[in-house]
């Protein structure tokens, strides 16, 4: 699509349960919230909006949260897909690893049983790939 994707040098790594800030568009696919707290695990991201895009939400490290084109593309960049146990075991090994610090690995355990919204995102990627 021809955005620019790299590591997130400045911000560092996003991870265990994140709120994302909606756009309008965000709210109307994932049933009028404000916000979406999704499971993320990434220092890679696409740095801005492609053409032709609707934009869906931001983080504060992580601008490009998902894009969203009608009948063709839905996007986000956290990890529906994620349960709890997932989640610990990466944070987990990643810190044994040294990836993680003691203070970020601690900060993400304490968020990782948080409520999340990975099922409703999931069924809505659903409802988009049925075209409903």
């Amino acid at each position: 699509m021809g955005a620019p994707v790299g590591r997130n040098e400045a911000q560092g790594w996003e991870v265990s349960v994140t709120d994302v800030d909606l756009t309008e568009q965000g709210k109307e696919l994932f049933e009028g919230k404000d916000t979406l707290s999704i499971y993320q695990m990434h220092k890679d991201i696409v740095f801005d909006y492609p053409d032709g895009v609707q934009p869906l939400g931001s983080t504060s490290r992580c601008k490009v949260q998902g894009m969203f084109v009608p009948g063709r593309v839905m996007t986000v960049q956290g990890h529906p897909e994620f349960t709890e146990e997932i989640l610990v075991e990466i944070l987990e090994v990643r810190h044994e690893q040294g990836v993680f610090g003691d203070e970020m690995y601690e900060d993400a355990m304490a968020r990782v049983g948080k409520k999340h919204d990975g099922v409703m995102v999931g069924k809505r990627f659903i409802e988009f790939l049925l075209d409903k």
